[in-house]
This record gives C-alpha cells, sequence and structure tokens, in this order.
C-alpha cells in the first residue's frame, strides 16, 4: 500500500507499515554506532594512554601491535568474522570494534605524550603527586576534547558501516531489522514500490548528516586553533 494517511511511509510486501519499521531498524543501527563507539573510545583511551605513559620498550612493543592491526584489509578481517561467527549482533559488534580502537589509541598516545611533558604534570610530580592522581586530575580532563570530538565522528561511521554490510548480506539479516536491511528490501522492489526504498534511504542520509555536522560543530568549538 502506498503513503496515506494512515501509513505515512506506506507498507511493504507483507502489509506491515513501514513507518514504524524504519524507525525500529534506525533504532537498531543507533544502538549498534553506540555501541561500537564505546567499546573503540574505552580501548583505545585506555590503550593509548598506558602506552604514553609507561613509555619505554612497553611504548614501543605495543605501538607494533598497533601496526601489526592495522596492516590487515579490515573488510576482509569483517567479512572473516562474520563467516566464523553468524550474522548475529554480538558478531556484527566485534567485527567492527576489533580494530576501530586503534586511532583512537594512536591519537590519545600522542596527546598524552605533550601532556606528561606540561608544566603542571611536572609539578605536581614535584609536589609528590601519585600516579593515579595525575592521571585522574591532569590528563584525563585534558583529553576530553578529543574523545568527544572521536565520539562524534564515529558514530556516523559506525551507522554507514553497518548500513553497508546488511546491505550486501554480510551483516545482520531477517527477521532481524536495521536501515541496511530495509534498504535492501527496498531495493528489490524498486521498480515497482519505489517508496520502500526512498524513505529507509532518506532517514539513513539525514542521521549521517547530522552527525557530520555535529562534529564538524564540536571540533570548531573544541579545537582552539580553529577559535577566531
Amino acid at each position: 500500500m502506498e503513503p496515506s494517511s494512515k501509513y505515512w511511509f506506506g507498507t511493504d510486501n507483507l502489509g506491515r507499515d513501514l513507518f514504524s519499521r524504519t524507525w525500529l531498524g534506525a533504532r537498531v543501527s543507533m544502538i549498534v554506532a553506540l555501541v561500537c563507539t564505546a567499546i573503540q573510545v574505552i580501548i583505545g583511551s585506555l590503550y593509548g594512554g598506558i602506552m604514553a605513559y609507561i613509555g619505554g620498550k612497553t611504548d614501543e612493543l605495543m605501538m607494533r601491535f598497533i601496526e601489526f592491526i592495522t596492516s590487515m584489509p579490515s573488510l576482509l578481517i569483517t567479512i572473516l568474522i562474520m563467516l566464523v561467527m553468524g550474522n548475529s549482533m554480538f558478531a556484527l559488534l566485534v567485527a567492527m570494534s576489533i580494530m576501530s580502537w586503534c586511532d583512537t589509541a594512536r591519537q590519545m598516545r600522542g596527546l598524552i605524550l605533550q601532556l606528561r611533558t606540561s608544566e603542571y604534570v611536572l609539578a605536581a610530580r614535584a609536589l609528590g603527586a601519585s600516579p593515579k592522581r595525575i592521571i585522574i586530575k591532569h590528563l584525563l580532563p585534558n583529553t576530553l576534547g578529543i574523545l568527544i570530538l572521536n565520539t562524534a565522528s564515529s558514530i556516523p561511521v559506525y551507522i554507514f558501516t553497518e548500513s553497508g554490510l546488511s546491505f550486501l548480506g554480510m551483516g545482520l539479516q531477517p527477521p532481524g531489522i536495521s536501515l541496511g536491511i530495509l534498504i535492501a528490501i527496498g531495493q528489490q522492489s524498486m521498480d515497482f514500490y519505489p517508496y520502500q526504498l526512498f524513505y529507509p534511504a532518506l532517514l539513513l542520509c539525514i542521521t549521517v548528516f547530522a552527525f557530520n555536522v555535529l562534529g564538524d560543530g564540536l571540533r570548531d568549538s573544541l579545537d582552539p586553533r580553529l577559535r577566531q
């Protein structure tokens, strides 16, 4: 059934309300993106902070591990994990998060290496502050800006990645639901019922665009080099 006052987005081939299904799919895609972003930020910040604060051979060894992981093709690793673990939500989270934290770890390492030699950190050490107090009181508060930017820029990437994988049949599969699944279903009947493809694709574009605009705004406001 085509869009009407009763079914705003129309219905699918089985007569189900496409408006409700589209928002349910958006919720699933958003949950996947938020969980993957949280895993990326937590693991990346902890790993990068440990590298930078300890330094020495530990830093070199941990950096070599990151370089080894990032040298492998991420799409191939994602496909292999989905093939081994199946098309489940847990497998999708593992596949999308297993390599994503590396860039965050590098950013945190570079930032903490700069902060570690700053005057207020050296003064805190001279006054006998413990490493725990230095990390909590001086280092972590000064890394919140980059973590916020990382979060805002990662969410749209995960939404688009999940939708792409599901669209290609390598992510979630029916009877599961996400924006990628709805777009894949709509693509099969777009010649006769184009609205089944249009509305999920439109919501995906609006969501990704909104988070990209949010990320750009946060970058402009939090980066002192970009302030006017």
